[in-house]
């Protein structure tokens, strides 16, 4: 093996906890977001209906008569909106990575990395409620980028693909604070901050 680094990564509790012990040693898969994104399916409970399609919901928006009803309704509407312009961007970037940039991790199977002086910077950014940092040992050199470099979520696709572009070809040695690591790999946790 590579001589091993030393990075943090922010772990929303919750998901796969039982894997994330101290001294395990794990290998990257899909990772829990791209997960999220592609079974990601909106729904919305109305007047006595349940698990009500959202796209249902907002065909019928006229009928709903109370404040509250429509602003759950505008609010479930821009979620979904949001997580679509997700999902564009994480595809856009990923057929990106396969045509020009084959060497480096996906985002969609990677492992996403910080160092020590990054954490309470992605602490904010991230927004969990419920997480744990946990210090880990990897033996394989991660990709660095920068979270600046992604796209806004207005943004055309074509805007998506050439900013997913630059984003895959940085190259910098400077430490900024949004600088994120994509990896790929086998890692070992050794403990949490």
């Amino acid at each position: 093996m590579k001589k091993s680094k030393i990075f943090y990564h922010i772990h929303k509790n919750g998901v796969h906890d039982d894997k994330w012990q101290i001294g395990s040693v794990l290998e990257t898969t899909k990772n829990e977001f791209t997960k999220f994104s592609f079974n990601y399916a909106p729904y919305l409970d109305i007047y006595d209906q349940t698990n009500v399609p959202l796209i249902n919901a907002i065909e019928h928006a006229q009928q709903i008569r109370d404040v509250l009803g429509q602003i759950n309704l505008l609010s479930e509407a821009k979620s979904c909106i949001n997580e679509y312009q997700i999902l564009i961007r994480e595809l856009a970037f990923e057929d990106i990575r396969k045509k020009e940039f084959q060497n480096l991790p996906s985002r969609c199977n990677c492992i996403y990395l910080c160092r020590s002086d990054q954490i309470e910077y992605w602490k904010k950014r991230l927004g969990f409620q419920n997480y744990v940092v946990y210090k880990i040992e990897i033996y394989n050199e991660p990709f660095k980028s920068r979270d600046k470099l992604l796209p806004n979520s207005h943004e055309s696709y074509n805007s998506i693909c050439e900013k997913a572009k630059v984003y895959w070809q940085y190259n910098n040695s400077k430490n900024f604070e949004d600088d994120e690591y994509l990896y790929e790999g086998k890692f070992k946790i050794l403990g949490n901050n």
